[in-house]
């Protein structure tokens, strides 16, 4: 992978772009995700996954490590540049807009039935459930921001923090699934995804700073 110019910044700046790259990439959030899920409930849906996938029990103490991956979208304030930062919030957007094409052309179904009751976390998976129609699921954005996010952050680190980092990516990647949120291809295509516009964008961060 190309390197970012890794300089160090101070807090504030680091700060001040963070917000700025959070405040843009919510706002492309909520129009796209938002418009292609609203749009998908009057098309016709695609299944999306292989059939063995539906004998696969929902685990409720993995939304823990589902919901873990707002606590990995903090990590960049403290351990990337601002530079890194930028980088990062141009991959975000861009995989969304990618991703909602194909949201848009291929609206899917969920083939898990969402259950009403709940042995642990209730309020967790009433709350995910009533915020997200099960239509945007093929990429995993779960999956593509979660590995985006890592990616930046385990860029010109030491090998035992990649490899902490790395371990729970592939923990949040298993979560998606066990907690009845998406299907395995929709882990395969947000993994790809996450991977080439990270690396389109560090390639064009670094090109630009070269010349």
């Amino acid at each position: 992978m190309t390197n970012l110019d890794t300089a160090p910044d101070n807090f504030r700046l680091r700060v001040r772009t963070y917000l700025v790259v959070l405040f843009q990439c919510a706002v492309v959030f909520v129009s796209l995700y938002g418009f292609s899920n609203w749009q998908a409930q009057f098309r016709s849906r695609y299944q999306i996954y292989w059939e063995w996938e539906l004998s696969i029990p929902l685990v409720p103490e993995m939304m823990l490590v589902y919901t873990s991956i707002y606590i990995l979208l903090l990590l960049p304030l403290f351990a990337c540049s601002s530079i890194e930062m930028t980088a990062m919030g141009r991959s975000l957007i861009l995989s969304i807009g990618i991703a909602a094409v194909i949201f848009i052309a291929f609206p899917t179904e969920l083939g898990f039935v969402r259950p009403t009751q709940f042995a642990a976390f209730e309020s967790m998976f009433t709350t995910l459930y009533a915020l997200d129609r099960p239509h945007n699921l093929f990429p995993s954005l779960h999956v593509t921001f979660s590995s985006i996010a890592t990616l930046s952050i385990a860029r010109n680190k030491s090998n035992w923090l990649r490899t902490g980092l790395y371990i729970w990516l592939m923990l949040i990647c298993i979560s998606v699934v066990l907690v009845w949120q998406h299907h395995v291809p929709d882990i395969i295509l947000g993994l790809g995804l996450a991977i080439a516009v990270t690396k389109g964008t560090s390639y064009i961060y670094e090109t630009r700073r070269v010349s």
